[in-house]
């Protein structure tokens, strides 16, 4: 078993429920870190409260090598 210190991310923030849906309301939608899921609705946060929820989709650095071009 490994011990470590508890090391956050320099942008963090915890936020509570409440403040999670009013930014769902505000963007249309969050994320999900654990499942890697977009959430669209207050129902399926409750679903997430134990994971990680995010105010933004991380980038895809190969989405355009995946993704067809229009002409």
């Amino acid at each position: 078993m490994i011990s470590m210190p508890k090391e956050e991310c320099s942008g963090y923030v915890e936020r509570d429920f409440e403040t999670l849906v009013k930014l769902l309301l505000e963007r249309g939608f969050l994320y999900c870190a654990d499942c890697r899921q977009p959430i669209y609705s207050p129902d399926e946060l409750r679903q997430h409260a134990r994971d990680r929820v995010i105010a933004l989709i991380p980038p895809d650095e190969v989405a355009y090598e995946e993704s067809p071009a229009a002409d």
